[in-house]
């Protein structure tokens, strides 16, 4: 059963969200879910000058980065909106979000985002990366709340050095 969390905008508006990506101070992923007047007037705080939304006690500001990646007619009487929002690198951007839900584990998400962000090759067999991600700062764990199982960011820079490493002490299996 998913629970769901209630996100303000400043002005009291308020919808709810099935998953939430964030640290601290910002909210990197989210949805929304609620009547489309709720839905729009949240969006917009996402992309106003303070960015700010309120989750709880807290208030987080929306990664300057934070774009709608989908929307969802989740019924039409009464009407139910879900947009969806997550943060898209540039290609010059070195932090690439990674979070993921259900079946897919973190491991396989980091091999997929290295094959897609970075010019060096990553084989299913090869999940040990994460951990030498998270022990070379290349993989920095969020938060997560809701549905969303893990949350990432993958720094693409680096990543030579600890394949180049693991494969010389022979822990990175080279051939099938």
């Amino acid at each position: 059963m998913t629970i769901l969390q209630t996100l303000k905008n400043p002005q009291g508006m308020s919808a709810q969200c099935s998953y939430l990506v964030y640290d601290d101070n910002t909210l990197y992923a989210l949805d929304l879910i609620g009547p489309e007047s709720a839905v729009k007037a949240l969006a917009a705080s996402i992309y106003e000058k303070n960015r700010r939304l309120l989750w709880g006690h807290r208030a987080y500001l929306a990664d300057p980065g934070l774009v709608g990646t989908g929307k969802e007619t989740l019924c039409q009487r009464p009407n139910l909106y879900r947009w969806h929002f997550s943060v898209r690198p540039s290609p010059s951007e070195p932090l690439v979000l990674v979070y993921g839900f259900g079946r897919q584990s973190q491991e396989q998400a980091l091999l997929a985002a290295l094959q897609q962000h970075t010019p060096w090759p990553a084989r299913p067999d090869w999940e040990l990366l994460y951990q030498a991600g998270l022990e070379t700062d290349l993989v920095l764990p969020l938060q997560t709340a809701g549905t969303a199982v893990f949350a990432f960011h993958l720094v693409s820079a680096g990543w030579e050095k600890v394949l180049d490493t693991l494969a010389k002490s022979g822990e990175l299996p080279l051939h099938d």
